[in-house]
Order: structure tokens, then C-alpha cells, then sequence
């Protein structure tokens, strides 16, 4: 076949993957994306390809899966000239969160965060999740760390954070200072899904 053809299989494939996708049919778009890459024609077709393979696997559970998907697309040639290659990082993070490798988690979400010209809010979401990885490993000086850091970057999840960081300082009993983070969480923001459980520990710490 020639090249025009190769490309507009690869195109239709494609396309058709993602209709598939945004109709939340997981498992009846990948055989679109894998048939997109019979005909590796286009570069960026291909690391689209794959990464909403990957998407898909995600979606189904499938985190081996995708993992194979996003690892394939950052293997890809080309693939680094696209945003697709660190935006692997972040899903790669969140494949192995559920599968509870927290320390491969950690390093995808910090690949991913320190990573240049990457949306704002995922930064700060996989800064969120790195602190996570830390405090499930039971690393509350780093967890506090990056929570720290969320916190400062003015996150969307800024008073998960300050939660957070406060029970961090209750496991290492800084009293004063978690009554002082959980204080200023109820300040910056009465109404958060958390205020309850940060009284809760509030008056619980009081009792220490």
C-alpha cells in the first residue's frame, strides 16, 4: 500500500478509537488504537495512539495494561517532541497508585512535576500524590514536604493538603503545629469537605 493510504488507515483507526473513548466504550476502542499503529505512517499519530491506549486500559482497570501503553509511548520515536511523552508520566503515577506501588507512583508523579511547560493543576495534583506516596510509606517528614509544596502553589486541593500535613505533625507529635495548620485550614476555608475531620482532630489533639 502506499504511503497516502497507510497514513489514512492509520487517521480512520485512530479517529475512530477516540469516538469510541469519548463514548466511554474502553474495550471497543483499543483494537481501534492498536490497528492505528499497523501503519506507523505519522509520528504523532502513533504516540496518540498509544497513550490513548492506554487511557482506555486505565479506564477498564487494566493498569498493567496501560502501563505497557504509556511505556511503549515514551519508547516511541519522536514521542519526546510531544506533550503526550510526560503527560504518560502523570497516568503512569496513577497506574501504579492503584496497583499500590507507591514507591514507583512517587517516582512517575515526580518525573512528571518536574517536568517543563506541563498544566498547572496536574502539577500540583501529582505534587498532592507524591506526598501521598510518602505518607502511606510512612515518610511524614517528605510527606510534609510536598504537601508543603502544594500548599504554597496556591492547589486546588490546598486544604486536603493542610489536612494532610496536619496529621503528619500529630504521627510526629508537633502538637502546637498541626493545631496551628488544621486552624488555618478552617480559616481559608470553612466550608471544605475536610473541616469536619480537621475539628474531629482538633479536639482530639486538645486531649493530648
Amino acid at each position: 500500500k502506499d504511503l497516502r493510504l497507510q497514513e489514512a488507515y492509520q487517521k480512520l483507526a485512530f479517529d475512530r478509537g477516540v469516538e469510541l473513548y469519548e463514548g466511554r466504550k474502553f474495550a471497543e476502542a483499543v483494537p481501534f488504537f492498536e490497528r492505528a499503529l499497523k501503519y506507523p505512517v505519522n509520528k504523532q499519530a502513533n504516540a496518540m495512539a498509544r497513550f490513548w491506549a492506554g487511557e482506555s486500559h486505565y479506564a477498564l482497570g487494566e493498569y498493567d495494561l496501560a502501563l505497557a501503553s504509556y511505556d511503549a509511548l515514551r519508547n516511541t520515536s519522536g514521542a519526546y517532541a510531544t506533550e503526550l511523552y510526560e503527560q504518560a508520566s502523570y497516568s503512569m503515577g496513577y497506574c501504579y497508585f492503584k496497583k499500590q506501588d507507591y514507591g514507583e507512583a512517587a517516582i512517575a508523579f515526580r518525573r512528571f512535576s518536574g517536568a517543563p511547560r506541563i498544566d498547572a493543576r496536574q502539577k500540583q495534583d501529582a505534587i498532592i500524590r507524591t506526598g501521598d506516596c510518602a505518607f502511606i510509606g510512612r515518610d511524614w517528614t517528605t510527606a510534609i514536604t510536598y504537601y508543603d509544596n502544594a500548599i504554597r502553589s496556591g492547589a486546588a486541593d490546598k486544604d486536603y493538603a493542610q489536612y494532610q500535613k496536619g496529621l503528619c505533625l500529630g504521627l510526629q507529635q508537633k502538637w502546637n503545629e498541626k493545631i496551628t495548620v488544621l486552624k488555618a485550614l478552617l480559616a481559608d476555608k470553612p466550608g471544605s469537605q475536610y473541616a469536619a475531620d480537621a475539628k474531629f482532630q482538633l479536639g482530639q489533639t486538645y486531649l493530648n
